[in-house]
Order: C-alpha cells, then sequence, then structure tokens
C-alpha cells in the first residue's frame, strides 16, 4: 500500500512504509520491513502471526515507547513520536502500579492531566462499573486474580480518554475460561466506548471472536493485496497440529529403529564370540557338536536381525523426510517474485484446492502476479489467422489509455479454435514494462505489417495497392469505407478492400487508385454526395 494510498482524514491509525531495525551492523535484527497499513476510526482490527514476525514491535512504535528505522505512523493527522494520552496501552504483563490501590491505578491517568477531583471520581466509578470491579476499588493488584488485574488494567487505559486502544496480548496469560469472560467484557466495553482498537493474539479462535478485520503479519509484513513478494517469501502458514504429530512420531520411530540397531549390534558381537570359542571347545571335546549348532544358529540369526535392524533405520529415515516434507508444506511461500492481486482466505477458514469452495471452505490463499511476464489473450477472426505469426510486430492500445500505442509482438498462436466465435486465440506480449498495465486490463491489440526481406543496395520493393492514414478508413474486418474527394469539392462514398496496418497507414488493395485525395476526419459526419470544405 503506498502513501498515496492512505486516507488520512478517515483512519485512526495510518502507518506508512515503516521500518524497524534492532542493533546495528551484521548482528542486527530486522523486525518490520517496508510496511503500511491503516486502522479505520471506531474499528477492532486484530494482528495474528507467528511469534518474532513484528506484531507488538508495531503496537511499540505506534505508542510512542520504541523509535522507527523509517517510515511514518500517525494518529488521525498527527505524526507519532513519543507517548502521548490519545493512545492508551495494555500489556500481557499486569502493569499495574503494586503500592496504588485498583482507584488509584485508574485514576493516575486523569490525576496527571489534572482533572477536577470530582471529575476524576466519576471517571474513575464508570470505568470500574465497566470492569464489573466497583467493589474492589479500595483492593490492591497483590489482592487481585489475573483477570481482575487485565481488567484494571483495561480500566486504566480507557480512563484516560485515548482515541486508541492498543493491545498486546493482554489475555495470553489467562486460563481458558476467565480469558473468554475477559473476551466478553471486552466485546461490551468496546460496544459502549467505540474506541479504535489495535489488538495482538496468537489465537485464531480470538482474533475471529473480537475482529471486524484481520491483519495476518509474516516476517515483519501484512499479508494484504498490493504486498509485492519475492520468491520464497512466507505468504501464509497452514495449521500444522495434526503435521506436527505424524512428524514428532516418525522422529520417535527413527530413534527407535536406531536404538534397535545398536541393541542387535551388541548381541551380535556377543554372539560372535560364543560361536568362536565354542569352535575350540569343540575340537577340544569340552561341548557337544549340538552346543556349536545352536550358537552357529544364534550368530547367524543375529545376522539377520542386523541387517532388518539397517533397512528399518533406512525406513524410518525416509519417513521423517516425508513428514519433514509434509510439515514444510504447512508454509505457504511465494514461487516466484510478483505482487499479490488477490487475498482469497481469511485467518481459521479452510483451505482445499480440490473443492469446489463455500462456506468457509476456499479454494487457495491468494493470486500472486508476475508484473513481468503480463501478455495480452486476443481472439483473432478465422479469415485474419492466416496474416498472424509468432514475433510479428503488434501495437496494444489500453482502455485505460486510449491514446498510448504500446509495442508488442506476437508470442504464439495457440493451436486451437473457438467454433462457436469462429476465432483463434493469440498471445501478445510487451516489448515494454510499464506500471500503468495491470492485470485484467481491457486492451485493443493492432497486428503490424512487416516490410519484406530486399537485397542489400536495392530500393525497397513497392508495396501492394495505396496507403492511407487509417484515420481516412472506416473499417470492418478486410473490408472499409473511404469518402474520395471530387474535382467540386464534394465526396464519394466508396468501398475498398483493406490490408494490413502498419505505423505509417492502412493499406488499400482495391477501390482507390495513387493520387486520389480522401477525407482524413469527421468520416462519421460525411455522406455521399456531400460537399466538403478543403483545408490546403
Amino acid at each position: 500500500m503506498s502513501a498515496a494510498a492512505l486516507d488520512y482524514k478517515s483512519s485512526d491509525i495510518s502507518v506508512d512504509n515503516v521500518a524497524l531495525r534492532y542493533g546495528s551492523g551484521q548482528k542486527s535484527v530486522l523486525a518490520l520491513s517496508d510496511l503500511s497499513l491503516r486502522v479505520e476510526k471506531n474499528e477492532f482490527c486484530v494482528i495474528v502471526g507467528p511469534s518474532g514476525c513484528g506484531k507488538s514491535s508495531l503496537l511499540y512504535l505506534i505508542a510512542g515507547l520504541e523509535d522507527r528505522t523509517g517510515g511514518a505512523i500517525r494518529v488521525g493527522p498527527r505524526p507519532i513520536s513519543e507517548p502521548g494520552a490519545d493512545r492508551g496501552m495494555v500489556f500481557q504483563s499486569y502493569t499495574l502500579f503494586p503500592w496504588l490501590t485498583v482507584a488509584q491505578n485508574v485514576d493516575y491517568g486523569p490525576r496527571r492531566k489534572g482533572l477536577p477531583a470530582r471529575e476524576r471520581k466519576e471517571i474513575v466509578d464508570h470505568y470500574l462499573a465497566e470492569v464489573g470491579l466497583s467493589n474492589f476499588a479500595n483492593h490492591y493488584p497483590s489482592q487481585l486474580s489475573g483477570g481482575m488485574k487485565q481488567r484494571v488494567a483495561i480500566a486504566r487505559a480507557l480512563a484516560n480518554d485515548p482515541e486508541v486502544l492498543l493491545m498486546d496480548e493482554p489475555f495470553g496469560a489467562l486460563d481458558s475460561q476467565t480469558r473468554h469472560s475477559m473476551q466478553t467484557l471486552l466485546l461490551r466495553v468496546w460496544e459502549h466506548s467505540m474506541k479504535t482498537v489495535l489488538f495482538v493474539t496468537h489465537s485464531i479462535d480470538e482474533a475471529l471472536l473480537l475482529a471486524d478485520r484481520i491483519l495476518v503479519f509474516q516476517d515483519g509484513r501484512v499479508i494484504e493485496e498490493g504486498r509485492h513478494v519475492k520468491a520464497g517469501d512466507v505468504v501464509a502458514t497452514l495449521d500444522d497440529t495434526n503435521v506436527r504429530a505424524a512428524y514428532n512420531q516418525a522422529v520417535a520411530q527413527q530413534r527407535y529403529a536406531q536404538v534397535s540397531l545398536a541393541q542387535v549390534q551388541v548381541q551380535l558381537a556377543n554372539a560372535e564370540r560364543t560361536y568362536k570359542r565354542d569352535q575350540g571347545l569343540v575340537a577340544d571335546a569340552y561341548i557337544s557338536q549340538f552346543d556349536l549348532d545352536t550358537a552357529r544358529t544364534a550368530f547367524e540369526n543375529l545376522k539377520a536381525q542386523l541387517a532388518t535392524a539397517q533397512q528399518n533405520i533406512k525406513v524410518a529415515d525416509e519417513g521423517v523426510a516425508v513428514a519433514q516434507r509434509n510439515l514444510d508444506d504447512t508454509i505457504v511461500r511465494a514461487p516466484f517474485d510478483g505482487v499479490i492481486t488477490t487475498k482469497d482466505a481469511q485467518p481459521g477458514e479452510i483451505v482445499s484446492p480440490i473443492s469446489a469452495g463455500g462456506g468457509f471452505t476456499r479454494t487457495g490463499i491468494g493470486t500472486i502476479v508476475d508484473m513481468d511476464s503480463l501478455e495480452v489473450e486476443v481472439d483473432v477472426n478465422e479469415s485474419f489467422i492466416n496474416r498472424v505469426h509468432p514475433d510479428q510486430p503488434a501495437s496494444v492500445r489500453l482502455n485505460a489509455y486510449t491514446d498510448w500505442d504500446i509495442p508488442a509482438y506476437v508470442i504464439a498462436v495457440i493451436p486451437t479454435a473457438d467454433r462457436s466465435k469462429a476465432t483463434v486465440k493469440v498471445r501478445v506480449g510487451f516489448k515494454v514494462k510499464d506500471p500503468r498495465i495491470l492485470p485484467e486490463m481491457g486492451a485493443r491489440v493492432s497486428f503490424l505489417s512487416e516490410a519484406p526481406a530486399q537485397a542489400e543496395g536495392q530500393p525497397p520493393a513497392p508495396r501492394p495497392g495505396v496507403l492511407v492514414p487509417a484515420e481516412a478508413v472506416q473499417a470492418s474486418g478486410d473490408a472499409g469505407v473511404v469518402f474520395v474527394l471530387r474535382g467540386d469539392n464534394t465526396v464519394e462514398r466508396r468501398a475498398v478492400k483493406l490490408g494490413a496496418k502498419g505505423n505509417d497507414g492502412v493499406a488499400v488493395l482495391s477501390g482507390l487508385s495513387a493520387g486520389e485525395r480522401v477525407a482524413a476526419s469527421n468520416l462519421d459526419q460525411l455522406a455521399d454526395g456531400a460537399k466538403v470544405k478543403v483545408v490546403p
């Protein structure tokens, strides 16, 4: 999202090309890279993503608690460079003043703003009632549970009447039941206050419950339409719970196979010593031949077990490799450099490429377009396809830029025809790359003629027919109409047969002779016999 696309008047939070790097030199860490987004006024926006992707770092930058490396951040029209009362922050840890009571903690912001005592008491009573802690106003934080501490933190943030409420995994340390009650409480408080909320979480379920809109972070970037990606960039992660369990099982089986191999090797070494010792004992008649045969059988059996154990190791290694591949496949990476043009799946939805979609099932995650390989597909009438061939020069005119002729060339003629339309599809490529050329734009293609080859030193071969300006012809396929100027300054409407169109005009193969003059403008206003004014 470019800076021009951000509407500071309608958005409460505007982040424009922000970067954040911790440290310097080779040991520096890039936390955020060229990040742009906006959060609308009164919106409840949730950011999800894996650990270390920059979610909390962004909140710290918006709160003014960190200095960004580059870019700009605004709350409304105001640039952010330091903490301010217009932004309230709720942390994952219980950041309450332990020496102050609940009421005094909530009163901290209004008191720092210098509000009168009566007004401060009304604010404290109101927000303690909102979070259900009116009966605990005189308690200290050490006397409260974890959920109650976070309710105090939320009340304290709201008591300062911020425009924006920033929440960094505030319920991450709570048990499931308390977490659910806190989520319900937060939604109720938000509906009453209608603050703009930017909420960070690891939980997809929590994001789906709370959010108006969900932003997915990966490697310090937000995955949205218009984002430029490079080959190998992570664009999505799939739920890997079952796949990771299968991988862990495969690793356990591999370790078991390794231990089994070591056990067989020890037993085999012992059996080999026993067999060799028994051979000497038989020779001295200390043991019977039967005892020797038993020792030999045990030795040979363990040799076979060793071969089996070695093969089991190979099978286990392959099983781990397959499980690792399946685990890697849960991380979706960009196959090439390009731009994300559509985001087809939201966090929590099921992605199944082989399904027909519908409900919460999506057939894909998004669409990435290689902007350097854009081309035009055009249907050419069967009657003219014999004039089109690969590498033929062409000109493309976009519907959005009607005065711009873009140099192009024929990539290929697809060897299939559409019988219903009597057309053949032709692929046309651009000779120049330009950011104004976008996918799915409407375009018109003109196929240009090529000058015939000629011997060195020889004059160019004459073209067949007569060459006239393109604007002097009303064309319809290989036929057309021109208005020929007569001696009495009237025009004659004449049908002509057309040839190839080039940069310098259209070839008229028959119906017009060299030297005749034709009208070159306002053809739609002319009729046979109409009187015209000749401009020298």
